[in-house]
């Protein structure tokens, strides 16, 4: 179901002659994997990659889902430069306890993240990260909400 609510945001988007990313190819992948076991020592969760797929990177209204670093990819232009994935957690992990997570995204109250430990994703309060505003227990379950959040109710059914 999120992906019909970004489908409506792109719909929006083009209104203000703006497009979002596409995904990135296999190859992308396999490199930014890499690039992430390098830098941070861990395994990024294979839905999330899945993700990278149909859209590398996002950002609309204030909601932000990072993208893969662009020297790690062959695509020349980005319809959208958004934060990018692994100096955006280079940041984030100059507090310690930030460590524990993989920062995908973030908001204006918000950072989107998946849990290094508990193999789950949460919505959590920004800039404390020790406050959980929900759980998840799918990457799929995490995006319904951000892109409900993005796309306010009342213009689902534009």
């Amino acid at each position: 179901m999120w992906k019909e609510k970004l489908e409506i945001i792109k719909k929006e988007m083009e209104l203000y002659q703006e497009k979002t990313n596409s995904g990135i190819l296999d190859k992308e992948i396999l490199k930014f994997q890499r690039a992430v076991r390098k830098e941070f020592g861990y395994e990024l969760p294979p839905d999330y990659l899945k993700l990278l797929k149909y859209i590398n990177g996002f950002e609309y209204n204030g909601f932000i889902l990072y993208q893969v670093d662009e020297y790690l990819t062959e695509v020349t232009s980005f319809n959208q430069h958004v934060s990018e994935f692994i100096d955006t957690n280079k940041i984030w992990y100059e507090i310690e306890e930030n460590k524990e997570y993989i920062f995908i995204g973030d908001s204006d109250i918000s950072f989107w993240v998946y849990s290094l430990h508990e193999k789950i994703y949460y919505e959590l309060d920004k800039p404390v990260t020790d406050n959980i505003i929900k759980k998840f227990k799918t990457l799929d379950e995490l995006l319904e909400k951000f892109f409900s959040d993005v796309l306010p109710e009342h213009r689902i059914d534009m």
